[in-house]
């Protein structure tokens, strides 16, 4: 699990819409295939909600919650939908067209600028390597998540419903401890409240200028 400090060191080395999805992962606690397929009609501005998918229960069937949102991120969101420049459905997006070489087949695939993101190899490294400090991914991002909702509410099931969790079994592997099903605000404010989220928010809203809010660092 990375300090605080190490997060917020992070924070201050993304721009554009990078800022918005770090901001993202940190508030709702998604998992990186959450946000990745995030689609604007999962997007409620209004009630400050996004719908997050998985297929997790088992099954092989998709399942979707709608999950809380601060202000912050609400703002955030309606900033980048406003001043991205490729309109697609998806919420976050490859911002230029590359071509890649797959190295089991060598077969070679085109990316279009607009097209969602499926991984986003070294970008977490190469931010972590700028900041200075240890690399975490980002699904050390959805565990902070978690930590910072159990310290703040103290209990397990507060982390269960940001997580998405069906079973508290699987929470209890993130904190130890076992708990109910909990109002879903009190981990977004939570969240907020936080050293990490403040930074998040703060961050966001100067990589959101118009100036920088479609650039794209060299990851």
């Amino acid at each position: 699990m990375p300090p605080d400090k190490d997060i917020e060191a992070v924070l201050t080395q993304v721009s554009g819409q990078d800022a918005v999805l770090l901001m993202a992962y940190i508030q709702t606690g998604a998992r990186r295939g959450e946000l990745f397929r995030l689609t604007w009609e999962d997007v409620d501005l209004e009630r400050q909600q996004i719908r997050l998918k998985d297929k997790k229960a088992g099954g092989g069937a998709w399942r979707e919650r709608w999950q809380s949102i601060g202000d912050d991120l609400a703002q955030a969101l309606a900033d980048w939908k406003r001043l991205r420049p490729v309109d697609v459905p998806n919420v976050f997006m490859h911002l230029m067209s590359f071509h890649s070489k797959s190295p089991k087949t060598g077969e070679i695939t085109t990316t279009k600028a607009g097209d969602p993101f499926t991984w986003r190899r070294h970008f977490m490294q190469t931010l972590c390597e700028r900041a200075g400090v240890k690399p975490f991914g980002f699904h050390a991002l959805r565990h902070k998540a978690a930590e910072l909702v159990y310290l703040a509410g103290g209990r397990s099931s507060d982390a269960q419903t940001l997580l998405g969790h069906a079973q508290a079994t699987t929470t209890d592997r993130y904190l130890k401890s076992a708990g109910l099903y909990a109002d879903k605000s009190r981990a977004v404010n939570a969240i907020m409240s936080s050293s990490v989220g403040q930074a998040a928010a703060e961050q966001v809203k100067k990589a959101l200028a118009p100036e920088t809010a479609t650039s794209e660092a060299n990851l």
